[in-house]
């Protein structure tokens, strides 16, 4: 969705020898398969975490500007990766969910030192994080790779990853090492921009992906790969650019011609596949890769797109700027997907907004309604309509395979769908405890009735679930977090 966040094929892309991780600690309670979920907000302020103490949420800086969220696999601390450099950890109560800032200079590391309106030394300071977007953490828990950008004279910008290695039992973090497109200021040189990543569940590789904005930046859309040793550090990267934008970014790379901007990217459960999500604005695409789990290479296989003309991918339906989510069984890949026009002295024009499913083998979306639902954009053809719900932004699956949540940024909301394991289709699940909207002044189109009423979601963008499936944490890009229960 343009407006609330923030790119054929005959490609091999090898990451070179890669160390064995360690095994992942177990969940601290695994998720157990619910046949009927229903959604709630956690009571009280713990409910809601904002940076400007509205609400009757719990009042933090912490929140202010967050661009990427996960939590540990053990279930203990979620990290807000946050725009104005930092990384922030969160202490998380594994019986109601509710979230308490990590005390101690290692409960955020930031690039001044700074913790947000607080003094100098509150966190650990750390320059590699003068701006940071999306954020993964290894299997194992013991890991956090953050993408970063740092600026380089009044026009130049490089784009990077930083590394920080987690104590487990505290949440505290620590800084271990950084690579730049353009090297040097104590970080090692990376082949290529990025500003979208994911390890792979083996915990061997990370895979990185340039978006429009590294373009736009000076840097290119590129997809690069890094080994992960089993300390956590990277080596060995090498990558692959977009015929899209200049050869600054990965110049010595092979060109992949249908790879555009990228929005996201994620893998299957086993890590065999890759899956991407490119495109800008009106136009999308989906892109797969077979991904060999000894040598890391990644080699491309089919593509789905929407753009209306002079793409050789087969046409799908409802991909705009597209948001990613894989069932954990590997079945199934579903998109949120919103792009909006906003006309000078006009109301919005939704073009796209819709969550859409496909089917992994064969990759295909799903066909009819089911394929794409509720949807109020203009161009999204044949998909099952809502009234209710505009700006379709994030999307997640639940531990058990059998839910999804989508947030829906100018209304306010967060609607809980019911996955079909035959078919691989979403139906929404209806009733109050279907979705939760926030109704104040600041959302745009308000849910007025049909859900139940949720505090700090006045623009929600993307969303996260805790390993054992009982909580979804929401990231409002009012500077604020949402804390739900699924109960």
């Amino acid at each position: 969705m343009g407006a609330a966040r923030s790119a054929t094929f005959a490609l091999a892309l090898v990451a070179g020898a890669v160390a064995t991780a360690a095994p992942p600690a177990p969940p601290a309670t695994a998720a157990k398969v619910r046949e009927t979920i229903r959604l709630a907000q956690l009571p009280g302020r713990a409910g809601c975490l904002n940076a400007v103490d509205e609400n009757r949420c719990v009042d933090t800086t912490a929140t202010a500007g967050i661009t990427g969220l996960v939590v540990s696999p053990d279930g203990r601390h979620v990290y807000a990766a946050i725009d104005d450099g930092a990384v922030v950890a969160f202490r998380r109560d594994r019986r109601t969910g509710a979230l308490k800032r990590v005390t101690g200079t290692g409960g955020c590391v930031s690039d001044s030192g700074r913790g947000f309106t607080g003094p100098r030394g509150s966190c650990t300071p750390w320059r590699a994080l003068e701006q940071v977007g999306d954020v993964a953490i290894s299997p194992d828990g013991r890991t956090i790779y953050a993408a970063t950008l740092r600026k380089r004279g009044a026009e130049r910008e490089d784009h990077g990853v930083a590394v920080l290695r987690r104590e487990r039992s505290t949440g505290r973090l620590r800084a271990l090492e950084c690579w730049t497109r353009l090297g040097g200021q104590g970080c090692k040189r990376a082949p290529g921009d990025g500003e979208r990543l994911v390890v792979t569940p083996d915990g061997r590789q990370l895979i990185v992906g340039g978006t429009v904005e590294a373009l736009l930046t000076g840097g290119g859309t590129a997809l690069s790969t890094f080994a992960i040793t089993a300390d956590g550090r990277l080596s060995d990267p090498s990558c692959s650019r977009s015929a899209v934008g200049p050869e600054g970014a990965c110049a010595a790379g092979p060109v992949i011609a249908q790879l555009n901007a990228i929005e996201d990217i994620a893998t299957s459960p086993d890590g065999t596949k890759v899956v991407i999500a490119a495109g800008h604005q009106e136009d999308g695409q989906l892109m797969t890769f077979t991904r060999d789990p000894q040598s890391g290479a990644l080699t491309a296989g089919r593509c789905l797109g929407d753009a209306p003309k002079g793409s050789s991918c087969p046409a799908a339906r409802a991909l705009a700027d597209p948001e990613l989510a894989v069932a954990p069984d590997g079945r199934a890949v579903y998109v949120a997907s919103g792009h909006e026009e906003a006309p000078e002295g006009e109301p919005l024009r939704f073009k796209t907004s819709a969550i859409t499913a496909f089917t992994s083998e064969p990759f295909a979306q799903v066909l009819g309604r089911a394929g794409c639902v509720l949807s109020i954009g203009s161009r999204d053809r044949g998909c099952a309509r809502t009234r209710r719900f505009r700006g379709a932004g994030g999307i997640a699956v639940t531990p058990d395979g059998t839910h999804a949540l989508a947030t829906f940024y100018f209304s306010g909301a967060v609607v809980l769908l019911r996955r079909d394991p035959a078919t691989q289709a979403l139906r929404p699940v209806g009733g109050a405890g279907g979705c939760l909207a926030d109704t104040s002044q600041s959302v745009s189109y308000p849910v007025k009735q049909g859900c139940g009423r949720a505090r700090g979601l006045q623009a929600p963008s993307s969303v996260v679930i805790s390993p054992d499936g009982r909580n979804a944490y929401v990231v409002d890009d009012q500077q604020g977090l949402a804390v739900l229960v699924l109960r």
